[in-house]
C-alpha cells in the first residue's frame, strides 16, 4: 500500500527475518530475490546488511537481482 511506504515497516520485518534465521537456521546464506527496478526493496536489503551477489538470468525475459548475506548463529547472551 502506498500509504505504508516510508515508515520502516519493511525494514523492521526484514530485520525480524534476519533474527529468526540467526536463531533457527544459521549459519547460512540468506538471500532476497528482487526485481531490478525495485529500488525500495534493494534499499531494505542493504539496510539489513545484504549485498548484491548476482543478477539471475534464468529465463530469457526475466532478470532478477540476487542480494544476500551470511548469517551467523545468534549469541546466547
Amino acid at each position: 500500500m502506498v500509504g505504508c511506504r516510508g515508515h520502516g515497516f519493511a525494514t523492521e520485518a526484514a530485520r525480524a527475518c534476519v533474527e529468526l534465521v540467526a536463531q533457527e537456521f544459521a549459519p547460512t546464506l540468506l538471500t532476497a530475490i528482487i526485481h531490478p527496478e525495485n529500488a525500495a526493496s534493494r534499499g531494505v536489503a542493504e539496510k539489513v546488511g545484504m549485498t548484491h551477489i548476482d543478477d539471475d538470468h534464468a529465463h530469457p525475459w526475466i532478470v532478477r537481482t540476487v542480494m544476500g548475506m551470511q548469517v551467523s548463529p545468534a549469541s546466547s547472551d
